[in-house]
């Protein structure tokens, strides 16, 4: 009787402790899934938009075929935040190579314009302007490229 009473605490123990445990720890398995995502879900360990990011590596990982049996869903979740940084890491760096391109442009390059002029005839209503370049560098300028907007007095692009 004291051995019976031992064992069932024993899995009573074991029950709990397994109830307890953080669902982020266990390996991905295709079977289980669906259950794994709902305790995942349950036990609050995600925060943010970490729900969006683990499904989002995992649906990719599928569609490349690489095999996730391996990895708990934390360290999913972790490769995909790393991958997540990177990329906007990236983004950031072009954002600022850009920048910084226009900043240097726009200390190389004077534009003004000098004269506008409107033109209308049959079968066009035109604006033409009339600008100067000053190159503000000691290098020739091969070529430049600008835009430019009009805008009416309601402040409205043309």
């Amino acid at each position: 009787m004291k051995n019976l009473i031992q064992r069932i605490l024993l899995i009573f123990t074991l029950f709990i402790l397994a109830s307890c445990s953080n669902p982020l720890d266990r390996k991905y398995n295709d079977i289980t899934f669906e259950a794994d995502a709902k305790d995942i879900k349950e036990s609050g360990k995600l925060q943010g938009d970490d729900p969006e990011i683990l499904a989002g590596r995992i649906i990719i990982s599928k569609l490349k075929g690489e095999d996730l049996s391996q990895k708990t869903y934390g360290e999913i979740l972790d490769e995909a935040k790393s991958y997540k940084k990177q990329q906007e890491e990236l983004v950031e760096n072009e954002r600022k190579k850009e920048e910084d391109k226009k900043k240097k442009m726009e200390a190389s390059v004077i534009l003004s314009i000098i004269s506008k002029e409107h033109i209308v005839t049959d079968f066009t209503n035109s604006i033409l302007f009339g600008y100067i370049i000053k190159n503000k560098t000691d290098k020739n300028i091969k070529a430049l490229k600008f835009h430019f907007s009009t805008f009416n007095s309601l402040g409205e692009e043309n």
